[in-house]
């Protein structure tokens, strides 16, 4: 069954990977790649491109969800499975519900189990081609996807970047981290590396310098499992029966 209703709006908003409070003066903002920060983007997008199948956490203290055409402040959790190239698994839980997205090379699916709804639409090969397809079809704003889910992460993000400075080590948690900040035309944003035992984001932030109006948001990284064991029905959507199908609308401007 199809049907076009409001619940489309917040129905995509799970994937999205946040951004959140640095500011326009950000030391990377006055441009320039420093040494340093450059070899540590390189280390992690060595340690994620090595990982063909993996698991983690991350978590928005603050994040602007649209419900029932709404901006509804929420805590957000997701937990995301990768089977590189092609499979993709997120659940997200927050105060307005729960979400489940599926991706298995050949369809997208978002299911909010609590409406009995879904939005689908089918795209191949691979998770990129699934992230460029939502951005350019869609208007979803995902541009820290690129961070984790592409197969070269540095080759994703390192053209966009007009200044990027080392700013030492870090405590978060009890885990020593590299602290990076980073700027692109349109928004800055700092990010912390594990030092070890493996080169993982734990903590990003960003600013939008195009939208002053979008909340100030921080995402915080754990739970990674790098050697993870996924089976094939990880990423297979399943949609109840009877549940309805909504349109994708014009998400731009969702975090």
């Amino acid at each position: 069954m199809r049907c076009a209703v409001p619940v489309a709006t917040a129905l995509l908003a799970g994937l999205s990977f946040l951004t959140g409070c640095t500011t326009p003066s950000s030391p990377a903002a006055a441009g320039g790649i420093d040494p340093q920060a450059d070899r540590c983007l390189r280390e992690m997008s060595r340690t994620l491109a090595s990982a063909r199948q993996f698991t983690f956490r991350y978590r928005v203290q603050s994040e602007l969800l649209l419900v029932e055409g709404r901006p509804v402040p929420a805590a957000t959790e997701r937990r995301v499975a990768v089977r590189r190239p092609d499979g993709l698994a997120i659940t997200l839980t927050s105060a307005a519900g729960r979400r489940q997205i599926w991706f298995d090379g050949r369809r997208f699916v978002n299911l909010d189990p609590a409406r009995n709804a879904y939005a689908r639409f089918d795209v191949q090969p691979n998770i990129e081609e699934l992230c460029l397809t939502l951005s350019r079809d869609y208007h979803v704003d995902t541009p820290f996807v690129r961070l984790i889910l592409f197969a070269d992460p540095y080759g994703a993000i390192r053209p966009r970047l007009q200044g990027a400075r080392y700013l030492g080590t870090e405590s978060l948690g009890g885990q020593m981290c590299h602290h990076l900040a980073l700027a692109e035309p349109t928004r800055t944003w700092e990010l912390w590396i594990a030092t070890r035992p493996a080169a993982v984001p734990r903590r990003l932030t960003a600013r939008f310098l195009d939208d002053p109006q979008r909340p100030a948001l921080e995402a915080e990284f754990d739970d990674w499992n790098l050697s993870a064991q996924l089976a094939d029905d990880r990423f297979e959507p399943r949609v109840p029966a009877g549940a309805y199908e909504v349109e994708l609308v014009d998400l731009a401007g969702v975090p």
